[in-house]
C-alpha cells in the first residue's frame, strides 16, 4: 500500500554539549536555523533538510497541514515539528518582485539539536524516498562531526547501521527494520 504520507526514520539522543560553545561554532555556519522564544528556556539548532514543502496556496498550505509523517522512532509519541514561515495572506497573488518566491516554506531538520530543561538532544531525521541508501546515514553524520564531539560520532556510525538493502521498502517491511534496529540501538546503551 502507499500512501501520500511522508515516511520518517527518526532518531533521538541524549548529547553533552554547551549552548553558548554550540552557537560560537555557528557563528558562520550557512544553512542553520536557530530559534529561542524569548520567554522559553528551549532552544533549537536546524541543520540540513530531511524534508521540504514550498506552499504556493492556501490550499496547499491546508493540505500540509492535514499531513501525517509517520515516523518510526526511539521515542514514543515522537512528535515531528516543521520549521518555515508563511506569507501574511496567502489569496493575494504575489508581484514583483516576489512572484518567484513560494507563499510558505516549511522544513523538518535533518539534524536537530534541541536544549530543553538543561539538557541537549539530537534528533536525526531520515526521509525514507527512493534516493534512501544506507551510506547516507554515515555521510550525513560526518557532515555534522565538525559540531558534536567525536566519542558520539563514532557510537553513533558505529550503531545507525540499517541491515538489509532495500531502497524503496513497504511500510510493514520498512517498521519492522527500523523496529529491530532501535532495539539493537537501545541494547548497546
Amino acid at each position: 500500500n502507499k500512501t501520500n504520507s511522508p515516511l520518517l526514520f527518526r532518531h533521538t539522543f541524549k548529547i553533552n554539549l554547551n549552548h553558548d560553545i554550540l552557537l560560537s561554532k555557528l557563528d558562520s555556519a550557512n544553512d542553520i536555523l536557530y530559534m529561542r522564544f524569548p520567554d522559553s528556556k528551549n532552544s533549537y539548532f536546524g541543520f540540513d533538510t530531511a524534508i521540504e514543502y514550498n506552499i504556493n496556496s492556501k490550499t496547499e498550505f491546508n493540505k500540509l497541514e492535514k499531513t501525517n509523517h509517520e515516523t518510526a522512532s526511539n521515542i514514543k509519541n515522537d512528535n515531528v515539528i516543521l520549521f518555515g514561515f508563511s506569507s501574511f495572506n496567502m489569496d493575494i497573488k504575489s508581484k514583483k518582485p516576489w512572484q518567484n518566491i513560494p507563499k510558505a516554506y516549511f522544513f523538518i531538520p535533518k539534524f536537530l539539536i534541541t536544549f530543553t530543561n538543561n539538557e541537549c538532544y539530537l534528533t536525526y531525521t531520515l526521509n525514507i524516498d527512493d534516493s534512501f541508501s544506507e551510506k547516507s546515514i554515515i555521510n550525513d553524520f560526518n557532515q555534522i562531526s565538525s559540531i558534536i564531539d567525536n566519542k558520539i560520532k563514532k557510537h553513533l556510525k558505529k550503531n545507525i547501521i540499517l541491515k538489509e538493502k532495500t531502497l524503496t521498502p513497504n511500510k510493514k517491511t520498512y517498521l519492522n527494520d527500523i523496529n529491530n534496529i532501535l532495539k539493537e540501538l537501545n541494547k548497546n546503551k
